[in-house]
This record gives C-alpha cells, sequence and structure tokens, in this order.
C-alpha cells in the first residue's frame, strides 16, 4: 500500500526527502524545519487513507510565527517487491487539508516522534498486503505516541455497513480487500454480536481488529 520514491509528487505536490528516515528526520531538526529535538512542543496528529488504502500520518505544528507546519510519516512498500521503509516527507507550511482525520494533540518532542516510529519499525516483521501493512504502522505509531484514544477508535454504524461505505473507515483500524466477499450473519464486537440481515456484500472484506459498533 504505497510506494517508496522521492522527487515532487504529480498528485500531491507533496516533496519526499531522500535517504533514510533517520536521515530525513535530523534533516528536518538540523535546517531548522521543525523544532529541537528535545524542546517539547504540541503536536497534532491526523490520518488519511488513500483511494489504494494506503495510510499516512500528517504531524501539524506551529512555529514561531504562529504557521501551521505540517510533515508526514509514512510506511512505503517497494514496488514489486516485499521490501517496506519509512518515509517522512519535507515540512510544508499552511493549514491541514480537509481531507485530513483528527486525532489528537499530544506535547512531546522530535526525538520522542522519532524513536517511537523506529520502535514500531523494529518490532514490525513482515510485510503482509492484509495482516501487517501501513495502516497497521499508523495505529501503532499512533498508539505509542498516545495521540489515538484506542487500538480501534473509528465507530462503525450498521448503516456504513449496509451501504457498503466501510471501506477508508475500516481502512483505520483493520484491512480491506476489494474484492466481494460473503456477508456473515452476525458480527461479533467485544461481547456485542451485531446481526448483519439485510446488508448485501459491498464488494470489500472486513477484517475486524476490536472494532467499536455504534447505532
Amino acid at each position: 500500500m504505497g510506494s517508496s520514491g522521492s522527487g515532487i509528487s504529480s498528485s500531491t505536490g507533496e516533496y519526499h526527502q531522500k535517504g533514510s528516515f533517520n536521515d530525513q528526520i535530523d534533516n528536518l531538526i538540523d535546517n531548522g524545519s521543525v523544532p529541537a529535538r528535545r524542546k517539547r512542543k504540541k503536536y497534532t496528529f491526523y490520518t488519511k487513507v488513500d483511494k489504494q488504502f494506503h495510510q499516512s500520518v500528517l504531524i501539524a505544528f506551529e512555529d514561531d510565527s504562529y504557521t501551521t507546519n505540517t510533515f508526514k510519516i509514512e510506511l512505503c512498500k517497494s514496488r514489486g517487491t516485499g521490501t517496506y521503509r519509512l518515509n517522512c516527507s519535507d515540512v510544508r507550511r499552511g493549514g491541514v487539508d480537509s481531507n485530513w482525520d483528527k486525532k489528537r494533540s499530544v506535547t512531546t518532542t522530535m526525538a520522542d516522534i522519532k524513536q517511537s516510529a523506529n520502535d514500531i519499525i523494529g518490532s514490525f516483521g513482515t510485510y503482509d498486503m492484509l495482516s501487517n501493512n501501513c495502516q497497521h504502522f499508523a495505529v501503532r505509531f499512533l498508539k505509542k505516541l498516545d495521540a489515538i484514544h484506542c487500538f480501534a477508535c473509528t465507530k462503525v454504524t450498521k448503516a456504513k455497513l449496509a451501504a457498503g461505505g466501510v471501506a477508508v473507515g475500516i481502512a483505520t483500524i483493520g484491512s480491506v480487500i476489494a474484492a466481494p466477499v460473503a456477508v456473515p450473519a452476525a458480527i461479533t464486537v467485544g461481547a456485542t454480536t451485531v446481526p448483519t440481515t439485510g446488508i448485501a456484500a459491498a464488494g470489500y472484506g472486513l477484517f475486524s481488529i476490536g472494532a467499536s459498533y455504534k447505532d
């Protein structure tokens, strides 16, 4: 989900730095694009899942002139291989696009952000398109920084299931495949069993990872 590279993205205009993730983070710190390593500051975390189900984490902060700046951290899979790498984008000035889903604001440091991402990757294991991908990295990263309320914070409504509108919502907590699947008689969420009567196959396979159901 997503592929690594460098240069200007024609679809987003975002600049992707060259080099390793650690080099990318250090470059932002050393050139003053982000706060100093140990300076505690409020960072606001956002996520977005694109049409290819690739999920990124956007981190926003205010500079000394109270301008909102953002940079993006994501897990990218190399095309045609099972290898993956972390990528940190360059800093962009300006507000946050409305397509991003706000999670939490956390007072932390760039050193903690960098270390948290490295800790997740250190135990990430083998990349798997369904069970261990960019979405899983994003959720674990946010949880480690306490920037998400719980492992599965997305609310799934029966109406969304019926409308087949679960692809983007569920992508933040599990995995989605674009193929028609049979709908089970019920979905069990914790101690609650939700009947699926009247829900047709939506064209997506839902792999629930502690999803919370809400009418």
